[in-house]
């Protein structure tokens, strides 16, 4: 995973526990805090790699279409 995942969860998982009350922050334990950072910098990543894959795609076409063009000159 990338260092910018990471970031990107432990500042989410940061700001859901600034905004939980006391009592919820004392039932929540820092290993299950740390298993959410995990599902979030996971989640992440497949989003990451599925707007990869969109691109890829993208550019494909755009290579196809650019090759077949005859613009009659």
């Amino acid at each position: 995973m990338s260092n910018r995942n990471r970031e990107l969860a432990e500042k989410v998982v940061k700001n859901f526990r600034a905004s939980l009350s006391h009592d919820a922050r004392n039932i929540i334990t820092d290993p299950e805090l740390d298993d959410l950072t995990g599902m979030i910098e996971e989640a992440l990543a497949v989003e990451k790699r599925e707007i990869a894959e969109l691109i890829e795609n993208m550019v494909l076409k755009l290579k196809a279409e650019a090759a077949t063009q005859d613009i009659s000159l």
